[in-house]
C-alpha cells in the first residue's frame, strides 16, 4: 500500500505539540502515508505554546521514520507541503470535546471516517516491566492510582525526569525510573509492556496508537483522546487490573 511513489507525492507538515503529532499519525495513514515534516520553531498557537524546539523534535523523528506509512521524518526548512494540520488548533471548542485523531483529519478535510480501532503505530516491543507508568503535569484527573499498590514491583515510570518525582509525591507510589534514549524507544518499551497506565500525555497517545491494554487517567476539562478500543478503559481499579491483565493471574 505505502509504495514509493505514493511516498514522493504526500507531505505533511505539523508544528504541535508531541501528542498532537502522533494524532496526526492516522489521518497520515489513511490518505496513503509519505514524508513527514517537522515544523519545530513555529508556535502552532501563538501565546499559549511555545514552539516544540529542535530537541524534543528530534527525539520523536526516529518513531515516525520507522512507521511503514512514512518514508522519511525530517525538520521542516520551508519544504513544498501538501498536507499542512497547523490548522487543527483554530476550533478550540471542538479540538476540546472530540477526538485529536478527528480534528487532525478534519483539518486536512478528510473524507470519510478514520479507524480507530485497529493499532496505527508499530514498533518492535522491548520488554521492560509488565506495567508501564507515565504522567504528565498538564492534564490531571481522577484516578485511583492506589489501586496500583499490589501490582507496584511489575510496574515502572517512564518520561520526564521531573514528572516522575512529582509523580512519586503526589501519588505515593514508589516506582522506579526507566531513561529512554528518544521516542522511539518509549514506544517499544509501552508496547513490550502487558499494560499502560497514564493521563493525557505523550506516552498515553502512543499506547492509544499501539492498542494494548491501557488505563487513562481523564481530564474532564478537555476529554479529547479517549480510549478507541475495547482494550482501552477510563481510570483504574485493582478488580479491572486482575480480571485483564493475565501477568497480575
Amino acid at each position: 500500500m505505502y509504495t514509493k511513489q505514493y511516498r514522493r507525492i504526500r507531505s505533511f507538515r505539523h508544528s504541535g505539540l508531541l501528542g498532537d503529532i502522533i494524532y496526526s499519525l492516522p489521518a497520515v495513514r489513511t490518505v496513503g502515508g509519505g514524508e513527514y515534516f517537522i515544523d519545530h520553531l513555529k508556535e502552532n498557537l501563538p501565546g499559549k505554546h511555545a514552539p516544540l524546539g529542535e530537541e524534543k523534535a528530534r527525539l520523536l523523528l526516529p518513531l515516525l521514520e520507522s512507521q511503514p506509512y512514512i518514508w522519511k521524518a525530517s525538520l521542516y526548512n520551508g519544504e513544498r507541503i501538501g498536507y499542512d494540520f497547523d490548522n487543527f488548533r483554530l476550533n478550540q471548542r471542538r479540538i476540546n470535546q472530540q477526538h485529536l485523531a478527528i480534528t487532525h483529519w478534519q483539518s486536512i478535510r478528510g473524507r470519510g471516517k478514520l479507524n480507530l480501532l485497529d493499532p496505527w503505530l508499530f514498533v518492535s516491543p522491548k520488554p521492560v516491566a509488565e506495567l508501564v507508568i507515565s504522567r504528565s503535569r498538564k492534564h490531571y484527573g481522577n484516578m485511583n492510582w492506589s489501586a496500583l499498590l499490589p501490582f507496584i514491583s511489575k510496574c515502572v515510570y517512564v518520561g520526564i525526569e521531573n514528572e516522575y518525582k512529582s509523580f512519586l509525591k503526589e501519588t505515593g507510589l514508589q516506582v522506579g525510573f526507566y531513561k529512554v534514549q528518544d521516542f522511539l524507544e518509549l514506544a517499544q518499551v509501552i508496547a513490550g509492556s502487558t499494560c499502560f497506565v497514564g493521563n493525557q500525555s505523550l506516552g498515553w497517545a502512543i499506547a492509544e496508537g499501539l492498542k494494548i491494554t491501557r488505563f487513562l487517567e481523564v481530564d474532564d476539562k478537555s476529554p479529547n483522546c479517549l480510549p478507541q478500543s475495547k482494550n482501552g478503559f477510563v481510570n483504574i481499579n485493582e478488580n479491572t487490573l486482575r480480571s485483564l491483565t493475565s501477568f497480575l493471574e
